[in-house]
């Protein structure tokens, strides 16, 4: 994935703010509209809250499977929580590049609220590939590919790219596939995003190979995709990366993005514990203060428990906001200039005490025993629905994509398939169809249709 996009140099804001859509064949301008008062950034937002990959999140593993308590976060709070931290990063962001860009000049309707639009649509998608179970739904297709799914992956007509892209399996680069691809004006440009969305959602704008053909462990687009990101890298005027020949350049509004996400799951995973009494009022107390900072002086004004916790949580998050601004302004031009690829908190003064929070969940919130169990449970399931369709899948490559040459069983699984038509002999197009169909269920509904296939079978 090559050079196509942005000349060499800083970036430009200007052109990093581009209200363009991604039509699938390209871009084209944003049409404003007669009497629509929204602009571009906010449609975007819209189109991605309507669609339903979206709602889906409403029922797929933040952190906890199929928690009793409807107050446990799922992907659609988190996502909904992040956008907001997104948007506020955004503004407060925004008004400080706008006076020291003078953009005005250039741009005259540019507002601090672009870039907060702008970053909060793009938080609100940033999980939207994320398969059921969370991680684990990520690591059990990794799985299923390494083993059960081993064969076939071992055919000639593979490129070194396409396996890599299978059998590495990132919800980052299928989030891009729904928003460009899946939903919406499907194989059209998908929700028709501007490309400053786009940009601003991908964390890994480059393909699954490193530079010496190694699989990379994180990566944001297939090589299905590539011409795809092609278009809106190039719009964006997004450069080469320096150590990745396939891919661009980050959207420096990304870093925003991914501090929003950083800030979220940090400081509410540790509140969704605290609720699921996993961790200790004591423990949660003297994790959060010191992230929350001196200046607490309504402290005494809420009951001990859940509502102290409740406060320090968003105290927490408000002076992480502050922070993270002031480090995101202190490294914008090294992240115009493309030299910088590290973590905003890892540059703010909480950045310690965020640390010992981290290394907490590490070594005891996320080896919890009734979250390894869901895990594994929905590790099977993955698998299994994976095994299922797969089978039926190579069964009509064998037959050279002829529907009625199938045996009852195989056709029955087929029409359980969104568009069985396209199910034909390209192996690594069926291999995509298949995994986008299953990690874009949710936690509930692949865990009954898995369930209702194994009942058939036994009745078979």
């Amino acid at each position: 994935m090559p050079s196509a996009a942005g000349d060499a140099g800083p970036m430009d804001w200007a052109r990093l703010l581009s209200a363009a859509r991604f039509r699938g064949d390209g871009v084209a301008a944003s049409d404003p509209g007669l009497s629509d008062p929204r602009s571009a950034f906010q449609k975007d937002a819209d189109r991605v809250i309507y669609c339903a990959p979206f709602r889906r999140l409403q029922d797929k593993t933040q952190v906890h499977s199929l928690p009793a308590s409807d107050f446990i976060r799922t992907r659609l709070t988190h996502s909904l929580e992040v956008s907001a931290v997104g948007r506020s990063l955004g503004v407060v962001a925004g008004r400080q590049i706008i006076e020291r860009h003078r953009l005005r000049d250039r741009m005259p309707t540019v507002g601090k609220n672009d870039f907060g639009e702008i970053v909060s649509a793009a938080c609100l998608a940033h999980d939207i590939g994320n398969p059921p179970f969370g991680h684990a739904g990520e690591d059990a297709i990794r799985h299923w590919f390494a083993h059960t799914g081993r064969p076939y992956l071992q055919i000639d007509g593979l490129s070194p790219r396409q396996r890599a892209d299978l059998a590495g399996f990132e919800g980052n680069a299928q989030g891009f596939r729904i928003l460009t691809r899946l939903t919406g004006w499907r194989e059209r440009g998908g929700l028709q995003l501007t490309t400053a969305t786009l940009g601003a959602t991908i964390k890994y704008p480059f393909g699954s190979l490193g530079p010496h053909g190694e699989t990379r462990r994180k990566f944001g687009i297939t090589q299905r995709d590539d011409r795809a990101f092609q278009a809106v890298a190039a719009d964006l005027g997004l450069p080469p990366h320096a150590d990745a020949p396939d891919g661009f350049t980050r959207h420096p509004l990304n870093f925003l993005v991914e501090a929003a996400d950083d800030i979220c799951y940090l400081v509410v995973d540790l509140e969704d514990a605290f609720k699921m009494r996993r961790v200790d009022y004591a423990t949660t107390k003297d994790l959060l203060e010191p992230v929350a900072g001196a200046d607490l002086d309504r402290y005494g004004e809420v009951e001990p428990g859940d509502d102290t916790i409740a406060y320090l949580r968003a105290k927490a998050i408000g002076n992480l906001i502050n922070q993270t601004v002031e480090a995101f302004l202190d490294l914008e031009p090294e992240i115009l200039a493309g030299r910088y690829d590290g973590h905003l908190l890892q540059s703010v003064d909480a950045a310690r005490a965020l640390a010992r929070i981290r290394d907490w969940a590490e070594s005891t919130l996320y080896i919890d025993r009734d979250k390894a169990i869901g895990e594994l449970a929905g590790t099977e399931v993955i698998e299994g629905l994976l095994s299922l369709f797969a089978r039926a899948a190579h069964a009509l490559e064998q037959v050279g994509g002829e529907v009625e040459r199938l045996d009852g069983v195989h056709q029955r699984i087929l029409r359980l398939l969104p568009q069985p038509a396209i199910m034909a002999t390209d192996r690594y197009e069926w291999l995509l169809r298949i995994t986008d169909y299953v990690s874009g269920m949710t936690d509930r509904y692949a865990l009954a249709l898995y369930g209702q296939l194994r009942g058939l079978g036994a009745r078979t």
